[in-house]
């Protein structure tokens, strides 16, 4: 996981660490797949370093994007605080709608039924949609019950 977090955040950084675990961790659970020769080795690390590094640019580009979109909805939740004081029982419920909003999106994604192998069908773009929705909502709402 180190390894990983690191390849993240440095993106020239080696990947080789985390093609040969990967190649591991798939020869615990795929006994054909250890039966490869060299040269299928070679040429299989060879596309997988690629795709390696492809996927830690959409993870760091997924967090970027991420952080910015809670960092908008933080922005506008204490700009708003300037025109609008919410009563301590307003607080409290705001604070309960940004818990609920967070934990809705959270446990509607657990498991991920329905998914395609390409994951850009209708129905997982708006799936996505809505997590993006309800976790800025529930960052926007969550500014404005705490400050």
């Amino acid at each position: 996981m180190a390894r990983a977090g690191l390849g993240m955040l440095l993106p020239k950084s080696n990947v080789s660490s985390l093609v040969n675990a990967d190649y591991d961790d798939e020869v615990s659970v795929n006994s054909g797949f250890a039966k490869q020769t060299a040269p299928e080795r070679q040429r299989w690390e060879r596309g997988y370093t690629q795709t390696v590094r492809e996927r830690l640019a959409i993870l760091r580009d997924g967090l970027v994007k991420s952080f910015l979109a809670l960092l908008f909805a933080t922005v506008l939740g204490v700009g708003l605080l300037k025109f609008w004081t919410p009563s301590t029982g307003a607080k409290a419920w705001l604070g309960v709608l940004s818990v609920f909003c967070f934990a809705l999106a959270t446990l509607a994604r657990l498991g991920k039924p329905a998914t395609s192998i390409g994951g850009r069908t209708a129905v997982e773009r708006l799936d996505l949609r809505i997590l993006w929705i309800l976790y800025w909502l529930g960052m926007f709402i969550g500014t404005l019950a705490l400050l």
